[in-house]
C-alpha cells in the first residue's frame, strides 16, 4: 500500500513538474513576443479577418462570373455549330474551331479551378476558426454535447492539439489575416493564464494556448496546399495535362514532409469530406468537387483521333 502511494505521488508530482514546465514555457514566449524589436502586434479580432476573407472571395467569385459568361457564349456557338453538322462527329468542327474549343476549355478550367481552390481555402478557414471558438469553451470547461452541430469543430480542435501538444508559439508577421487573428487569441489566451494558481484551470488555459498554435499551423498548412495548386492552375497550358495532373504537386510534397505535416493534411481531409466548399454546393457535387468536368463530346472526339494519330 505505502509503494502504491509513493508511485501515486511521484506521478503527482510529475505532472505538477509538467505543468510547470508548461507554464515557464508560455512565460517565456510571453515575454519575449512583448519585448522583441519592432512595433507591436496590431490587434485583429477573429471577425474581422474572416469578413476580409469572406470579402475577396465574394469578389473574386463575381469577377469569375464576368470573365466566364462570354467564354461559355462562344462555347455555345461552337456547341450549336457541331450540333447542327451532317459530318461524322470528329469532323464536325474544323481544324480552327478545334484549336479554338480546346483554348475556351482550358480558359474555363483555368477560372473554374480558381474558384474551386479559394473556396477550398475559404472553407477550411471557417472551419478553424470555428474550432478555435471550440477551444474557448473547452477551456472555460463547457461540455460540446455530440448532437450539438460545434461538436465536430471541438473534434477537430482536439486533433489538432494531439498533433503537437507541445507546440512553440510564434508570433504572427502578419497584418489582419486568419493566422494574425489567432495569434491574438493565443496572446489573450496567456494573459489569462494564472502562472501563480495551478489546477484543472491552469492546465485546460495552457491546453488552449497550444491548441490555438496548432490550428495556426493547420491553417499555414492549408494555405500552402492552396498555393501549390493554384501555381498548377496558372502553369497549365493544355488542358488534358491540367486534368490528368491537378493536384499532384502537393501530393508529392506531402509524401516528402513530415509525419507532423502528414498528421494535419489527414485532419484536413477529416474537415472536406464532413464539409462541402461553396463551389461544391453550387455545383451540386461532393466535397470532392475537385474532379475536372469532360471535354465537350465533338471536341473530345477530335482529340480521341488525334492522339491515336500520333
Amino acid at each position: 500500500m505505502f509503494k502504491r502511494r509513493r508511485s501515486d505521488g511521484r506521478d503527482l508530482r510529475d505532472d505538477h513538474r509538467r505543468q510547470r514546465i508548461a507554464v515557464r514555457e508560455l512565460l517565456a514566449v510571453l515575454l519575449l513576443s512583448t519585448t522583441i524589436g519592432g512595433p507591436a502586434v496590431a490587434y485583429c479580432a477573429i471577425e474581422d479577418a474572416m469578413r476580409q476573407l469572406e470579402t475577396y472571395n465574394s469578389r473574386l467569385r463575381s469577377e469569375i462570373a464576368k470573365k466566364t459568361s462570354p467564354i461559355r457564349r462562344e462555347q455555345e456557338e461552337l456547341n450549336w455549330r457541331a450540333k447542327h453538322s451532317n459530318l461524322a462527329v470528329n469532323q464536325r468542327l474544323s481544324q480552327q474551331d478545334f484549336v479554338r474549343a480546346l483554348q475556351l476549355n482550358l480558359q474555363m478550367m483555368i477560372l473554374r479551378s480558381e474558384d474551386l481552390v479559394n473556396s477550398g481555402y475559404l472553407r477550411d478557414a471557417r472551419a478553424i476558426v470555428k474550432a478555435a471558438n471550440a477551444a474557448a469553451k473547452m477551456r472555460e470547461g463547457t461540455t460540446i454535447d455530440d448532437s450539438n452541430p460545434e461538436a465536430f469543430y471541438q473534434k477537430v480542435a482536439k486533433f489538432a492539439l494531439s498533433v503537437n501538444p507541445r507546440s512553440n508559439i510564434t508570433i504572427s508577421p502578419d497584418d489582419c489575416s486568419i493566422d494574425a487573428a489567432l495569434f491574438v487569441l493565443e496572446r489573450l489566451g496567456m494573459d489569462q493564464v494564472d502562472f501563480q494558481a495551478g489546477g484543472a484551470n491552469t492546465g485546460r488555459a495552457i491546453e488552449y494556448v497550444h491548441t490555438i498554435e496548432n490550428l495556426r499551423t493547420l491553417n499555414g498548412i492549408a494555405i500552402m496546399e492552396f498555393q501549390a495548386n493554384m501555381d498548377e492552375v496558372h502553369q497549365s497550358e493544355q488542358y488534358r495535362k491540367f486534368s490528368d495532373q491537378f493536384g499532384r504537386a502537393w501530393k508529392a510534397r506531402l509524401n516528402v514532409s513530415s509525419n507532423k505535416v502528414k498528421a494535419y493534411n489527414q485532419l484536413l481531409t477529416m474537415i472536406r469530406g464532413a464539409i462541402p466548399s461553396d463551389f461544391a454546393i453550387e455545383n451540386q457535387r461532393g466535397p470532392d468537387a475537385a474532379n475536372m468536368p469532360a471535354l465537350h463530346g465533338t471536341v473530345a472526339a477530335k482529340d480521341k483521333e488525334l492522339r491515336r494519330a500520333q
